[in-house]
């Protein structure tokens, strides 16, 4: 299995990137959202959130926001200020 190319987590909110190429060899990124939860004695992962986890999340999407603007740039669009 591949690894996310980078990966933010704050609490029980993790954030990864992929990335992917397509067939004419562009690099396509996707984003992934976890919280991760104890079940008795196992780590699981979700995709659902809570009210409780919506400011962590939000933190870590701006925390990649940031990085993504930094090391990209405008190049995939206009990104908001912060």
């Amino acid at each position: 299995m591949s690894k996310p190319v980078n990966k933010w987590k704050l609490g029980s909110i993790s954030l990864c990137e992929w990335h992917n190429t397509s067939q004419h060899g562009k690099t396509l990124v996707s984003y992934q959202l976890q919280r991760s939860y104890k079940s008795g004695e196992e780590w699981k992962t979700t995709d659902n959130l809570g009210m409780a986890e919506l400011p962590l999340a939000i933190e870590v999407l701006t925390l990649a926001l940031k990085d993504a603007k930094i090391k990209q740039g405008d190049s995939y669009g206009n990104f908001p200020e912060f």
